[in-house]
């Protein structure tokens, strides 16, 4: 979770105005505070104590080591585990003292110690929290011991160990008392229990199934209320004391969604199925303070992706009052296996970074301590991560940034942040924000009641103040209507033949609705169950099959006939028509612009991918509006190309040699017309795809290449599989006439020059936004936004990348409006060696920004992917901005695939934090230098 203690701040919201609560209050009353946890086993000697003993001052100094190490990395709370297997590490009458603590079950510490009320007092001393945890039904490991119990109150399971009967009342009442017993005698901050339910499906409880079970139950809904009964009882006993939280750590999946319909997308062990365990009702019910799923996987594993169980997991916990931590597999990282995705820390950064991101959790617990003790590594990552560095004073005038303006909003909460002079006390409403930075940056969440909310602002003498409006969110109260209102294609659309699509419109539900394209006439459906006279949605999918010469098949508009009780309502034309483009039409686009974008398909939502040059040429065969569909199935602009109404000759590979020079190499194709043509990066494969080209039999597969090993041609495609070690630094399409094509290979330049590492690079850097596109909104409001702060970084970048020999090309040098078209058009003709978009990221007031922040890098071809992910790892390693990771993502500015091409964040302008870093020039500077750093590293590769 976020590091920085703003995110602490908790703001009550009445009619007359908001009143933040200093933090240490918000701690003791109400424990509201990110959660950064950490395991602490006992079983098996684990983590505590490493071995078994009566001696007390042994017990106490490696107890003293642990909770200093913990509040040395920055955990604010520690899970103990106070009854690893029907036993204690506590004076307890319950249960024996603990075998793992002193050598023999029922054998207490020397001279009176107990072990518990050491670890409470020592741990408050530090300001972290101790949480009791237990695991409510194991009662051995597997070993020989004797059970203190009655007969019926125990299981073995097949794995040989003792487990306590779940379906035995005597058993919940006595897991009961130990609870009590707890709470009762010791300042615990909370009662976890962990993943022990019931130990698997096969268990003997036949007598407890036939002699407790009163409503006759089936076995597997019997099991489930007995766990059910259970946490309800526990509770009730933990609320009976103030302070104290109950909280449960299950096992990741609840279901499956092949298994229950409310399940996860995963493949895996089930708790609701196989431990019967229910813990999604547990916080629909509200019978937990919080939940703590074991994720236990990388993000992206097939059978259990970690973000799919985070994010269902945020779902369920959302609106309930029930906090969601994340259990992280903690221990998983440092493989020494390289191509381990636990390969040092990274996996666990994404999965913090993921964490932080979600707003719904409140923190995290990490499985366990020993490894992080015995991890340097490890160890000095979450030490980084969860402590923050103090921030240097910087004198700030008065201003609230986010929202730089009064506003009406439908939210229930919204982010307020500024910035403040540091020298002088700042107070909101009258009671005074203890939470800033050193440097005057503050941000609170906080709620809002209906109708205007006033936020006064006060600081050195000077008044600032915010007006938040907040109504109803809109709600649409339909009318009745007697015609049809709205009729299906609203925009030209075009088909091929038998593709199904469409037709439909809005009319008087109880109707029946007729619509007749092409001479055929269909009877739509309505499809939902609404009032008679009410607005409602008819349609019918269909498909049409002209017959005859290969044409366009004009269908025309469709019209739409409304009836009621026989009488003709309404009747209305679409507003656009609807056409069938048969297969050999003699219909093709051409590219007329510079370069045309396409897009894989028709959504609009996810942006184009490639570029193909003027003069590329292909069959049409659809459209959507302002989208034409080419044969190959890419989509393009219809003001990018031009129809022509005649057909395109056979075309099939005339010559093709490839040239080699000191830039690389080039692979000229001449056929009858340029085809539609693109570049794809798959691995170490380079996949051509050439709509329609027949290469067969030319000569391209015996070329000679220093790149490529090999090279594969059929019909419309080629794959150039790269040798090991090729140095290809960029590469793209051009034609230079009407059926020629240029497959240009960039070699990338390595530098050897000691002193100017940079010597012969070119280097564009691209300042996001400009000019009356600000960009994000800092806590300086408008007056410093975005694109302000990304051209000082750009220019400071700059001046170092030209210390060290580069030649940097900047896309704006002055706060003017550069349109992202002109961005790439300009990287694609200035072919520099490496192209970096600068920007800082930002999110919606109605977002908690205080517990969003840090760094990211973005690459969307595979030929930046290893600079981006050193890059980003770097920021993780060397600065003190938090690095969200690489990613591929399919920004605009990052399509080109001649070079390189990054996307970075630096950091988030309405966070605290990252604001401050990025204004202190000292500190910032090292994030620069670490940019420069991998940019030379990777040019000396």
């Amino acid at each position: 979770m976020s590091r920085i203690f703003l995110s602490w701040i908790l703001c009550l919201v009445v009619l007359a105005g908001v009143f933040p609560v200093a933090a240490d209050a918000v701690f003791a009353e109400e424990g509201i505070r990110e959660m950064k946890g950490i395991w602490v086993a006992t079983v098996l000697n684990l983590d505590y104590p490493k071995q078994a003993t009566k001696d007390s001052e042994k017990l106490k100094s490696e107890a003293l080591q642990i909770i200093e190490n913990c509040a040395a990395m920055g955990y604010n709370s520690i899970f103990l585990q106070v009854r690893p297997s029907g036993d204690a590490i506590y004076k307890s009458k319950f249960v024996p003292w603990s075998r793992y603590l002193t050598g023999e079950r029922g054998t207490a510490p020397d001279g009176g110690f107990d072990p518990l009320a050491f670890w409470v007092e020592e741990c408050h001393k530090r300001g972290i929290e101790l949480h009791a945890w237990l695991n409510p039904y194991r009662l051995s490991m597997g070993e020989d011991v004797k059970l203190e119990h009655p007969a019926e109150w125990i299981l073995k399971n097949s794995d040989g160990r003792y487990y306590l009967n779940p379906g035995v009342p005597a058993v919940r009442e006595h897991i009961v008392a130990v609870v009590r017993e707890l709470i009762e005698n010791y300042a615990i901050d909370g009662i976890h229990f962990d993943d022990y339910f019931y130990p698997s499906k096969d268990v003997d409880d036949q007598k407890a199934y036939d002699k407790y079970n009163p409503e006759k139950l089936d076995r597997r809904s019997w099991r489930i209320e007995n766990v059910n009964a259970l946490i309800r009882a526990v509770s009730a006993a933990a609320d009976a004391r103030s302070g104290v939280s109950f909280g449960v750590s299950p096992f990741g999946i609840w279901a499956n969604s092949s298994s229950h319909y409310l399940g996860s997308a995963t493949r895996g062990f089930e708790s609701l199925v196989s431990q019967y365990a229910d813990t999604r009702r547990w916080v629909k019910e509200g019978w937990l303070d919080y939940i703590c799923p074991q994720i236990y996987w990388n993000i992206g594993y097939p059978a259990a992706d970690f973000e799919v169980l985070a994010r269902w997991w945020a779902d369920v916990v959302r609106g309930t009052g029930v906090k969601l931590y994340i259990g992280l597999a903690s221990y998983k990282a440092g493989d020494p296996d390289e191509n381990s995705v636990w390969h040092g820390t990274s996996e666990l950064l994404r999965q913090l970074n993921l964490a932080d991101y979600l707003p719904e959790v409140s923190g995290v617990l990490h499985f366990r301590y020993s490894f992080f003790e015995e991890n340097g590594a490890l160890g000095e990552f979450i030490k980084n991560y969860n402590n923050s560095s103090a921030a240097n004073y910087m004198d700030r005038n008065l201003v609230v940034g986010r929202p730089y303006e009064d506003v009406v909003v439908s939210d229930a909460s919204i982010f307020i942040g500024g910035v403040s002079n540091p020298m002088y006390p700042l107070y909101l409403n009258g009671s005074e924000v203890t939470d800033r930075t050193k440097s005057g940056f503050f941000g609170l969440y906080v709620d809002l009641a209906f109708g205007k909310n006033i936020f006064k602002f006060e600081n050195n003498g000077k008044t600032y103040i915010r007006t938040i409006t907040r109504q109803p969110q809109g709600v649409y109260t339909p009318t009745k209507i007697n015609s049809i209102i709205r009729a299906l294609p609203e925009t030209g659309k075009a088909y091929y033949p038998g593709e199904k699509f469409e037709i439909g419109c809005v009319a008087p539900a109880g109707c029946s609705v007729y619509a007749t394209l092409g001479g055929t006439r269909y009877a739509l459906a309505q499809e939902e169950n609404v009032e008679v006279g009410y607005p409602v949605w008819y349609s019918k999918e269909i498909s049409v099959v002209p017959s005859g010469a290969p044409r366009v098949e004009w269908l025309g508009e469709v019209v739409y006939e409304c009836y009621k009780n026989g009488t003709l309502l309404s009747k209305i034309n679409s507003a656009a028509p609807t056409e069938i483009i048969m297969n050999g039409a003699a219909l093709y686009a051409k590219v007329v612009t510079e370069y045309a974008d396409t897009f894989e398909d028709n959504s609009r939502n996810i942006g184009s991918y490639h570029l193909i040059p003027r003069g590329s040429k292909e069959y049409v065969t659809g459209e959507d509006g302002d989208l034409y569909r080419l044969s190959s199935g890419i989509w393009v602009r219809t003001s990018e190309v031009e129809l022509v109404w005649d057909s395109l000759p056979y075309n099939r590979v005339k010559t093709a040699y490839l040239q080699k020079n000191s830039g690389g190499e080039v692979i000229t194709i001449n056929c009858a017309y340029t085809p539609v043509a693109y570049i794809n990066m798959d691995g170490d494969k380079l996949v051509v795809s050439l709509n329609n080209l027949d290469i067969r039999g030319s000569d391209i597969a015996n070329m000679r290449s220093d790149m490529a090993e090999s090279i594969n041609a059929s019909i419309g495609r080629l794959e150039l599989q790269l040798r090991d070690g090729a140095a290809l630094g960029g590469y793209y399409i051009d034609s230079s006439a009407d059926g020629e094509i240029k497959i240009v290979l960039r070699n990338k330049k390595v530098s050897r020059d000691i002193v100017k590492p940079l010597a012969g690079i070119t280097i564009m850097l691209d300042p996001g936004h400009g000019g009356s596109d600000s960009g994000g909104i800092s806590l300086f409001g408008s007056k410093y936004s975005e694109k302000s702060i990304v051209l000082r970084l750009s220019f400071r970048l700059k001046n170092k990348l030209e210390a060290l020999g580069a030649e940097v090309l900047m896309t704006r040098a002055d706060d003017s409006f550069i349109s992202l078209y002109d961005r790439l058009r300009y990287s694609r003709k200035y072919l520099p060696d490496l192209f970096i978009s600068m920007h800082t990221d930002s999110i919606g007031d109605a977002s908690d920004l205080t517990k969003i922040k840090g760094a990211s890098v973005f690459y969307r071809h595979g030929i930046a992917k290893q600079l981006s992910d050193e890059m980003a790892q770097t920021i993780y390693d060397n600065s003190e901005l938090n690095s969200r990771g690489s990613h591929q993502y399919n920004f605009y500015v990052c399509r080109g695939t001649w070079a390189p091409s990054l996307l970075v964040e630096n950091g988030f302008a309405p966070s605290a934090f990252d604001l401050e870093f990025i204004m202190d020039d000292s500190r910032s500077e090292v994030l620069l230098d670490d940019y420069v750093r991998n940019i030379v590293t990777y040019f000396k590769r």
